[in-house]
């Protein structure tokens, strides 16, 4: 007897980027646009994402509350729903403790990854957050 085929369809991941360097100078200012370049075109490029861009504030420290696109970060991802948010070190996303577990939480964030040497995935668990160690290279 011939089973029915199944059609699997499975869901795109929705991920954004953010990037930050905490000086306007002119070096760090290139360092940024090629963060976001190599972000947007390995994001792009991924089958299993469904990219929404890429969030990125220059000038301002990552203790600071008051970044302009990680703001509006925090809020598309609240109002579009974001399953992940990719970023080059978690000092980029937050200097404070508080700031990270608040805006995780706030968010509903599945998970925050950080696709570098000696990086983890923070997965959000319940009330806090877990660490899972990972060695990613390509993101």
């Amino acid at each position: 007897m011939l089973k029915p085929v199944q059609n699997k369809i499975s869901k795109k991941k929705r991920v954004c980027a953010y990037a930050r360097v905490s000086t306007d100078s002119r070096k760090q200012g290139e360092f940024l646009e090629n963060q976001i370049s190599s972000y947007e075109r390995s994001l792009k490029a991924n089958p299993e994402y469904e990219f929404i861009g890429v969030f990125a504030d220059q000038g301002i420290s990552g203790f600071s509350r008051n970044r302009l696109e990680f703001q509006r970060m925090v809020q598309t991802t609240k109002d579009v729903q974001i399953d992940l948010i990719i970023t080059k070190s978690i000092s980029q996303f937050a200097r404070n403790t508080v700031v990270l577990l608040e805006t995780v939480r706030s968010c509903s964030l599945s998970s925050l990854l950080l696709p570098r040497k000696k990086a983890g995935m923070y997965r959000r668990t319940g009330n806090g957050l877990s660490v899972r160690s990972l060695n990613v290279g390509n993101i």
